[in-house]
């Protein structure tokens, strides 16, 4: 078994806190720190934008705008959760979801048909596009 930093366990919980607190209280439509750099400087929106205003709608009970800001919202958390149940909070070595390379391959596949989807200009393509305002 692996020794864990005694550490990391409030160190997470409290970077955590932080983020549920600024992403609560602060609007993703007034303030520039939810700006994407991708979208900012080429114009595509990159399989990540809207998953800051996601996460807003999401503490606020808005599931349908979370998901009409990035519809693949949900898979993030559930990676980012097993990640997170099984690498840091577990003490023996289990395999997460993304250790998996058809798991992988799956994701990336899907990630990359959605980058495509999402930046077509057309209906019902550009439903997919996270609402910028």
């Amino acid at each position: 078994m692996k020794k864990r930093n005694p550490l990391l366990v409030p160190v997470l919980f409290i970077t955590l806190l932080g983020l549920i607190i600024i992403f609560y209280w602060y609007s993703p439509y007034e303030y520039a720190y939810y700006t994407c750099p991708i979208y900012h400087y080429t114009g595509i929106h990159c399989g990540g934008c809207g998953i800051q205003r996601a996460i807003h709608h999401l503490f606020h009970l808005e599931f349908g705008l979370a998901l009409r800001n990035n519809i693949l919202f949900p898979i993030w958390i559930i990676l980012g959760l097993d990640y997170i149940y099984i690498k840091v909070l577990r003490k023996e070595e289990k395999t997460s979801l993304i250790s998996n390379k058809k798991v992988i391959i799956f994701i990336l596949i899907l990630f990359i048909i959605f980058i495509i989807l999402r930046n077509i200009p057309i209906y019902p393509f550009n439903l997919l596009a996270p609402v910028l305002q």
